[in-house]
């Protein structure tokens, strides 16, 4: 990995310390919530369903908070509410995946 690249890492983890849950106190990345960070897009990515349903469970979104508009499938739904339907999709994925959002047909990709 290049110095620059290790710097932005550190950079971003230093920022994601910074991030603490208001209710109990202690930094996402001391909870281990953060499994993932991609430098490519430098987003934040969670990807195990133990690590969103820990997510969900003690940090949650802010409600209100609405999806960007670069998401295809979600362009106008609250962060939190989509988060909420992840989580029910763990127990039942075919409901999920038969959303309208998810026909093919239909989607331009």
């Amino acid at each position: 990995m290049g110095q620059e690249i290790q710097q932005l890492r550190k950079s971003i983890f230093d920022e994601l310390t910074k991030i603490v849950d208001p209710e109990i106190g202690v930094s996402i990345m001391e909870l281990e919530l953060i499994d993932k960070v991609d430098i490519e897009d430098g987003k934040v990515k969670i990807e195990t369903e133990k690590d969103i349903r820990e997510f969900y469970k003690q940090i949650g979104f802010i409600e209100g908070v609405q999806i960007t508009h670069t998401s295809k499938f979600w362009p106008a739904i609250e962060k939190q509410k989509l988060l909420r339907k992840v989580i029910e999709s763990y127990n039942s994925p075919t409901s999920f995946y038969s959303l309208p959002q998810f026909d093919l047909s239909k989607v331009m990709i």
